[in-house]
């Protein structure tokens, strides 16, 4: 079974998603973008450990990477459009068991990206030949920002 899905990348932490998988995917994704992304992760044990890879693999291709920490995805939908960032990825096992985990990842605005994407991403990864860049992995908070956000448009 692959971990390359129709719409995102999933797998079981330490089975067929690993560390060194999770910055080879960061590698490939990076190699395809320009500027400024934003990293966030579910409350899964493994998201800690596969964020911190796919950034280093994001930042090594030179990109400035804005790890937003544990947070809804919606917030780092949020964060994205707001600062008007390149892309970004979710570090997330969605509805699946706990010991999987795995990548939504989305590039400019919030357009996710599946299909035959991901399909090249899976290539990329397996050539390897990524680009080299010297770019930083960076801590924000938009909790706030976001929260006024949806404190601004619920009215009860």
């Amino acid at each position: 079974m692959s971990i390359f899905r129709a719409y995102d990348i999933r797998g079981i932490y330490g089975q067929d998603l690993t560390d060194d998988i999770a910055e080879d995917i960061g590698r490939a994704f990076g190699s395809t973008l320009e500027g400024k992304v934003a990293i966030g992760a579910d409350v899964r044990l493994s998201s800690p450990a596969l964020s911190a890879a796919f950034a280093r693999g994001l930042a090594s291709t030179g990109l400035q990477v804005l790890d937003v920490g544990t947070v809804p995805t919606p917030l780092l939908y949020f964060t994205i459009h707001k600062l008007g960032l390149d892309g970004g990825a979710m570090v997330t096992g969605s509805h699946n068991p706990p010991e999987y985990n795995g990548f939504k990842m989305c590039r400019g605005g919030t357009m996710t990206i599946s299909g035959q994407k991901i399909k090249e991403l899976e290539q990329a990864v397996k050539a390897g030949g990524f680009r080299e860049g010297a770019g930083s992995v960076s801590k924000i908070d938009m909790a706030d920002e976001y929260m006024d956000f949806i404190a601004e448009r619920v009215k009860l």
